[in-house]
């Protein structure tokens, strides 16, 4: 066994930052973001089922949002990665993924629907979910470009 000396690679990050509403999520991602793409780094901001909400940081923070009306697929969070990469963007915030789960057309109301329509319970239906939430990440992580995910915990 043995350890080679470290060098810096052109990875993307992919991270998130969680806490209770009015923790400071979306600030503190879009601070760490421009630190990380630097003074000329371009930032896009997508606000997912908090509205207008990041734009009350854009003076703290320079960035371009797009307010995301529902249903919030996971289809449709990748479709805005992959359109923030091709607009020339550093770096994605995403304020909030949990909009992706409770939110109208979340994770939770495509639970119910595939419940419903392939008879399963509670805890078999993730079965045919999970597919699509791995297809997602896959998604974030090899999209060219930073991702932050904002998620609000209870």
């Amino acid at each position: 066994m043995s350890f080679k000396k470290a060098t810096r690679t052109n990875f993307k990050v992919v991270g998130g930052f969680l806490g209770i509403g009015g923790a400071g999520k979306t600030l503190s991602a879009s601070r760490v973001a421009r630190g990380l793409v630097g003074p000329a780094g371009k930032i896009a901001c997508i606000s997912a089922g908090e509205q207008h909400a990041p734009a009350a940081y854009s003076q703290d923070v320079e960035f371009d949002m797009h307010v995301l009306p529902p249903p919030y697929t996971l289809e449709s969070l990748v479709q805005w990665v992959k359109a923030a990469k091709d607009g020339g963007y550093d770096i994605i915030v995403v304020d909030s993924l949990s909009a992706f789960w409770m939110g109208t057309g979340g994770l939770l109301d495509l639970k119910e629907e595939v419940k419903i329509r392939e008879g399963k319970n509670d805890w078999n239906v993730w079965d045919s979910i999970q597919p699509r939430v791995n297809k997602m990440w896959e998604a974030l992580r090899t999209s060219g470009i930073h991702v932050f995910l904002t998620v609000r915990e209870k």
